[in-house]
């Protein structure tokens, strides 16, 4: 806490005095990138900050206007008059960088395999062929992987396409134009509040999936809350799921009672009669 107070007290000065430093030294090949990353850095925090959301991977564009600083930060630091001080600053201010950094690399060098996700993508593997797809209506993304399966869609999983103040018609248009042109052969749900997947067991009411008030009036009984988005467009994806795939519940383990809500692609079951219907 010590070290962070002192990092962002007297980074601003020293900023400051090196810029002025090098003005009047009029060193441009140093001067320019640190002025660079001083207006970039703030400019990139607004624009993160955007979305409303705080996403580890959107940080990723502040990282080489934080490098240069940081950089610029240690050289002075390290051209201190007090050389055993500066370098005492140095490391105590890198350490915590650095051990983080290498656990997570030591996390991550592990492989690991989630019993879960194997038993689904063996059921996966079981039941649809190679070259045909499978769409997870969650976040599971593993399970491509897992079940050497693809996805026909761009968004390989579910969780961009309920985004406030984000997803648009044009997102939800897009994704069901994918779906129909290349359907899957399995939609895996893990759907809730947070992504609905909106269906009805009868054929003879997927149309009036296409209503929006209907399809909120459903949700809202099905998650006894009012506290779900269903974005713009989402009702015609629910619509054409619902007459053109038959629902099944999958018992993966009996010990662990996974139960999984998976739909087989069944074109056109609205046009069946009530007897083929499972």
């Amino acid at each position: 806490f010590l070290g962070a107070s002192w990092f962002f007290t007297r980074l601003p000065g020293m900023l400051s005095d090196h810029l002025n430093n090098l003005r009047n030294q009029d060193n441009t090949s140093l001067r320019l990138p640190l002025l660079v990353a001083a207006v970039d850095l703030p400019v990139q925090l607004v624009m993160i900050s955007l979305s409303g959301n705080n996403f580890g991977h959107y940080f990723m564009a502040a990282l080489p206007s934080l490098t240069v600083l940081c950089a610029f930060f240690f050289w002075s630091l390290l051209n201190l008059p007090h050389k055993r001080q500066a370098a005492v600053w140095a490391a105590v201010l890198a350490l915590p960088v650095l051990l983080v950094g290498a656990a997570a690399g030591v996390q991550k060098d592990r492989v690991s395999e989630d019993r879960y996700t194997r038993l689904l993508a063996q059921y996966v593997q079981s039941v649809t062929r190679p070259d045909e797809t499978i769409f997870y209506w969650g976040n599971l993304v593993p399970l491509y992987i897992e079940s050497q399966r693809q996805s026909p869609s761009c968004f390989y999983f579910t969780d961009p396409l309920f985004l406030k103040g984000y997803t648009s018609r044009q997102h939800t248009v897009h994704f069901l134009r994918e779906l129909q042109s290349a359907p899957p052969a399995l939609i895996i749900s893990s759907a809730g509040v947070e992504r609905p997947l909106i269906l009805r067991d009868d054929p003879a009411y997927c149309a009036s999936l296409a209503d929006m008030q209907t399809v909120q009036a459903l949700a809202a009984e099905q998650f006894h809350t009012t506290k779900f988005f269903i974005p713009e467009g989402m009702p015609e994806v629910y619509a054409w799921i619902c007459a053109n795939y038959t629902a099944e519940e999958v018992v993966l383990s009996e010990k662990d009672n996974w139960v999984k809500t998976i739909y087989h692609y069944t074109p056109q079951r609205q046009s069946r009669p009530q007897a083929d219907v499972r």
